[in-house]
C-alpha cells in the first residue's frame, strides 16, 4: 500500500497538487499477484480510470525491475472535499487538467 499512496501523492505534488486540495482516500484495494525481492528496484504504474464529479480512481501497477507482468495491481478511490463543510466537492480546474491528463496517458 505504501507503494501506490506514494505514487499518487507524488504525481500531484510533481504536478503543484498540495494538501489544498482536501482529499481523502474512500476505498483501496490491492491484489499481489507475485513476490519482490530485496532489496531490488520497482517501478510503479500510476492511470486513472475513472474521472468523476467529486472522486478519482486509480489504477496502480507494481512491478519488479524491467519485468512487463505486475507483481501486485491496485486501486485507490479520492475523494475530494470542501474543508468547512466536509462534503464532496467538484473536481475543477487545474486539478481536473491533471488528473485528466493521466486517465489519457499524457503523462
Amino acid at each position: 500500500y505504501q507503494f501506490m499512496d506514494d505514487a499518487v501523492n507524488k504525481h500531484l505534488l510533481d504536478n503543484n497538487i498540495g494538501i489544498e486540495h482536501t482529499r481523502f482516500v474512500a476505498s483501496s484495494s490491492c491484489n499481489y499477484l507475485k513476490p519482490l525481492t530485496y532489496p531490488g528496484d520497482i517501478d510503479v504504474g500510476l492511470r486513472v480510470s475513472k474521472l468523476g464529479n467529486s472522486s478519482v480512481t486509480y489504477d496502480i501497477g507494481i512491478f519488479g525491475s524491467e519485468e512487463s507482468t505486475p507483481a501486485a495491481q491496485g486501486r485507490y478511490v479520492h475523494v475530494y472535499i470542501d474543508n468547512k463543510t466536509e462534503n464532496p466537492t467538484p473536481i475543477q480546474g487545474k486539478v481536473r487538467d491533471v488528473l485528466s491528463a493521466l486517465s489519457n496517458g499524457e503523462t
